[in-house]
């Protein structure tokens, strides 16, 4: 996988529910300003458990729901040598056609992996009883067979996301 974005520097935060959880807020304050300046309106954020450093972090952009203008965008970060104040950005889909649900069901039922959300409110906290250590590379190849795979399993009801 390429890196298709130079470093992230760390701006005011300005993302979406940045403050429901603190775990994600270096996240947050990297690449809020990043995505919002190429027209994101909201999303979903969170850092998933990577061999316990927390190194990877995923932000999804839901754009409008229906419409000419309708997205959902996924990217993924790595931090920079273990440094939370800069990231870089190690996958990017546009229009991505699943939201933080099917992420999270794709990751855990093609790899037993499970995105690491402390506190996060709604039916996805669940997984974190189902966390497992993971390395970069096992979360790489989980992204690049998502896009590949796109909605090839169970959808819940948008009004079902913890997002």
């Amino acid at each position: 996988m390429t890196v298709e974005e130079p470093p992230i520097a760390v701006e005011p935060d300005t993302w979406h529910r940045a403050k429901h959880n603190p775990w994600a807020r270096p996240v947050v304050e990297a690449v809020g300003p990043w995505l919002e300046s190429r027209g994101a309106r909201y999303g979903s954020c969170g850092v998933v458990d990577a061999a316990g450093t927390r190194e990877i972090a995923w932000v999804i952009d839901r754009g409008p729901d229906s419409g000419p203008r309708r997205r959902r965008r996924v990217v993924l970060f790595r931090a920079l040598e273990g440094d939370k104040t800069r990231w870089e950005v190690v996958l990017r889909e546009e229009r991505a056609p699943w939201d933080l649900d099917d992420f999270c069901d794709w990751l855990h039922a093609k790899t037993g992996l499970a995105l690491d959300l402390p506190g996060w409110p709604g039916p996805v906290h669940h997984y974190n009883s189902l966390s497992r250590r993971c390395t970069f590379d096992e979360i790489a190849a989980a992204a690049e067979g998502l896009l590949s795979v796109g909605l090839a399993y169970r959808r819940r009801p948008l009004t079902e996301c913890g997002c």
